[in-house]
């Protein structure tokens, strides 16, 4: 990777931290807080301030109504096992979720997936989800810390 796409890279995801973050499900209308638009977000656990979930879209709004899904977003899954929620109460879940999670994004046109794998790469430690092999194996973020 070229030293102007790391720089890139670390700019945008020191954006992404600095970001203003939003209550997931914290009013009837929180998804007006994000924007119709490609992007990264992130999820951050208000107790320990660690980020625990990192994704891609092209439609930052549209994906967070899938925030919203069981079926529809993994880290809602996640959650539900977390809490001991997988009875489908959805209501339950959402209420919970509010109440220990902050969203955040940025928006990006080009560059997404390498922004994420970035930002996957350096949070392993504390993300819900496991990284993706493909991500494991590659040479191309040799330089990552995380």
């Amino acid at each position: 990777m070229s030293c102007d796409a790391r720089t890139e890279l670390l700019r945008l995801g020191r954006s992404l931290i600095r970001r203003k973050r939003f209550a997931i499900f914290g009013s009837a209308d929180w998804k007006k807080n994000f924007p119709s638009e490609p992007g990264v977000y992130a999820i951050w656990d208000k107790d320990t301030s660690l980020p625990v979930y990192v994704g891609q879209t092209s439609n930052i709004k549209w994906r967070m109504g899938d925030l919203g899904r069981l079926v529809n977003h993994t880290f809602r899954q996640k959650v539900a096992k977390l809490l001991n929620l997988t009875s489908g109460d959805e209501v339950a879940l959402s209420e919970k979720m509010s109440k220990r999670f902050v969203s955040a994004f940025i928006p990006v046109t080009l560059g997404r997936i390498e922004l994420e794998d970035y930002l996957r790469l350096r949070w392993q430690h504390s993300l819900y989800s496991r990284l993706p092999k493909r991500l494991l194996r590659s040479k191309r973020y040799d330089w990552v810390k995380s």
